[in-house]
C-alpha cells in the first residue's frame, strides 16, 4: 500500500514539474508539409497602451530556413522590431509580418533566433499570449529566400493537461480504495 502511494506521489510531482501552472513563456511548435518544423516560445508583457512581444524560434529541416512570421490582432495598431539582424517588420492596424530584408538573405538553419517587437495600440493589457497566437503563422523559405510553406502555431492545450491530471488523481484514488 505504501509503495502505491509513493508511485502516485512521484507521478503527481512529475506532472507538476513537466506542466507548471504559472509558466513564464508559452511553448510553440509546428510541422510544415516539406519536412520542415519549428519550436520556440513566446512571451508578452503589456503596460497600458504599449507592450513587448518576444518570439524565440528554432527551425529544423533540410534546406529549410525561417522566412519570417506574421500575426494579426485588431488591438495592435503599431509595431516596431527591436531585435538585431536583417529581418524587417511591415504592416499596420492589426496585421504585421516579419520577413528577411536588408542587404543579404537572413535565415536561421537549426540555430535559434529571438525577435523583440515593441507594440502599441488599444487596451493591450487585456491581450494574452494565447490571443496573439490565435492568428500567428510561421513562414518557411528555401535557400534562395522563396516562401515554401506557412505553418500556424500549435500550442499545447491547457484542458488536455487538466484532463491528464484529473485522470492521474482518479487512478490514485481508485488504487487507494482497493487497498
Amino acid at each position: 500500500m505504501m509503495k502505491r502511494q509513493h508511485v502516485i506521489a512521484v507521478l503527481a510531482a512529475a506532472f507538476l514539474v513537466a506542466f507548471p501552472l504559472g509558466a513564464y513563456a508559452i511553448p510553440i511548435t509546428g510541422d510544415g508539409s516539406a519536412g520542415n518544423s519549428y519550436k520556440g516560445e513566446i512571451t508578452y508583457k503589456a503596460a497600458g497602451q504599449s507592450a513587448i512581444l518576444q518570439v524565440t524560434l528554432a527551425v529544423t529541416g533540410q534546406d529549410t530556413y525561417l522566412g519570417g512570421f506574421a500575426f494579426s490582432n485588431e488591438s495592435i495598431l503599431k509595431a516596431a522590431i527591436a531585435s538585431v539582424g536583417y529581418f524587417s517588420l511591415s504592416g499596420a492596424n492589426g496585421s504585421f509580418q516579419v520577413t528577411p530584408g536588408g542587404p543579404a538573405l537572413t535565415w536561421i538553419p537549426p540555430a535559434q533566433g529571438t525577435f523583440i517587437l515593441m507594440l502599441s495600440g488599444n487596451d493591450l493589457g487585456s491581450l494574452t499570449e494565447e490571443s496573439i497566437l490565435a492568428n500567428f503563422v510561421i513562414l518557411f523559405s528555401d535557400s534562395s529566400g522563396r516562401l515554401i510553406d506557412k505553418v500556424p502555431v500549435a500550442v499545447p492545450e491547457p484542458s488536455t493537461m487538466l484532463l491528464l491530471g484529473f485522470g492521474l488523481l482518479a487512478v490514485g484514488a481508485g488504487l487507494r480504495k482497493r487497498s
